[in-house]
């Protein structure tokens, strides 16, 4: 069974924190007791990681509100199933 969008935004919002800590604290007892939470959680800091030597930059504020929201815009974002009547 995979995470549904809240659980997935439970998630962004715990690693990124970047919600009230009521939500990271939801976040973070999902992560400790959902194995795919768990997973998904350390997909993100692996992919993450490989950017750790870029640190020395800053990044602009709108730069990074930009990217978490176009994050969680991603995780809500679900195909349409595939219909070929229409054909």
């Amino acid at each position: 069974m995979s995470l549904n969008q809240e659980e997935n935004g439970l998630v962004f919002d715990c690693f990124f924190r970047c919600a009230e800590q009521k939500q990271i604290d939801r976040g973070t007892v999902l992560i400790a007791s959902n194995p795919k939470a768990a997973e998904f959680h350390s997909c993100i800091k692996q992919a993450l990681a490989q950017l750790e030597h870029m640190k020395d930059e800053d990044c602009p504020a709108e730069l990074v509100d930009m990217t978490i929201a176009r994050l969680k815009l991603a995780t809500a974002i679900k195909p349409l199933p595939h219909n070929n009547s229409h054909q």
